[in-house]
């Protein structure tokens, strides 16, 4: 319980750190999670999934969010980090294989008891939109 409590004040003071100096650069809020994820301990798998996370929705520094976040679930694979990593292979193109952590995702979420699954389906429909308008395109440039 004492990690858990300790994991969500580390959390909180990371988003506190970047939205009370929202008016810095980009450079800076980067450095701001870099520290945090430096000083997370070896156990936590949430600082790094959270700092992953917000590059993954700025599309910013993807490179360093995808060691945060392979980092994360190095020490344990949970829903969250499963669906961070769907959204990153998602934003580079990578459909199947986004596909395939969305549904590690779900079951996980299941497996926790947990059934807040829509944002996760949401994602999964948007995807395979994406994917059909990419084969579309794909089979137009062979006819052409």
């Amino acid at each position: 319980m004492k990690k858990f409590i300790a994991t969500c004040v580390s959390v909180l003071l990371m988003f506190v750190s970047l939205s009370a100096f929202a008016e810095k650069t980009e450079k800076d809020w980067v450095k701001t999670l870099r520290k945090e994820v430096a000083a997370a301990k070896v156990s936590d798998w949430r600082t790094p999934a959270e700092a992953a996370r917000i590059c993954i929705e700025w599309k910013t520094n993807m490179n360093e969010a995808y060691v945060w976040l392979e980092n994360s679930i190095a020490i344990k694979e949970t829903a969250l980090n499963m669906e961070l990593k769907g959204d990153y292979l998602a934003l580079n193109g990578l459909y199947d294989m986004a596909f395939e952590y969305y549904e590690k995702a779900l079951l996980l979420r299941i497996d926790e008891g947990k059934n807040d699954f829509a944002s996760v389906q949401q994602k999964i429909q948007k995807l395979n939109k994406e994917r059909k308008t990419v084969l579309k395109q794909m089979k137009r440039r062979k006819k052409a």
